[in-house]
């Protein structure tokens, strides 16, 4: 699997993806071809199946995604400043509440540390940690 992730970054800097595209790379590359499937669920992807590999990557790079529909918001930047991993599964009214309470706080990094603490589990901490 290791093999193709140098291909999967090129992919994921094109402008926009297409299945030529995504099959030139990996003809060049590997001498491979590829099976390549249309996903609407993501922002408009492609699953690629390489052997028993299937990997996903999105028609656009993230960086346009980010630029279009705004993804970046002015909460996750100052919870990335505050090294806060951001939990996916809480609602965003629950996170700017606690990110403001943490702000207010005298020590912020401190209250975030807790926070992180008291909202993650040890399973999903680990699997952050991990990766």
């Amino acid at each position: 699997m290791e093999n193709y992730l140098p291909t999967l970054r090129k992919l994921s800097k094109v402008s926009k993806v297409t299945p030529g595209i995504i099959s030139d790379f990996f003809m060049k590359e590997h001498q491979q071809n590829v099976n390549i499937k249309w996903i609407d669920k993501c922002y408009g992807s492609y699953e690629i199946k390489v052997g028993t590999y299937k990997f996903p990557i999105t028609e656009r790079p993230t960086s346009s995604l980010n630029k279009k529909w705004g993804r970046i918001t002015n909460l996750q930047n100052k919870m990335v400043a505050l090294k806060i991993l951001t939990p996916l599964y809480l609602g965003q009214g629950l996170m700017d509440k606690d990110t403001f309470n943490i702000l207010k706080e005298s020590e912020p990094l401190t209250t975030s540390n807790k926070w992180l603490f008291d909202v993650f589990s040890l399973e999903v901490a680990i699997a952050y940690f991990r990766n």
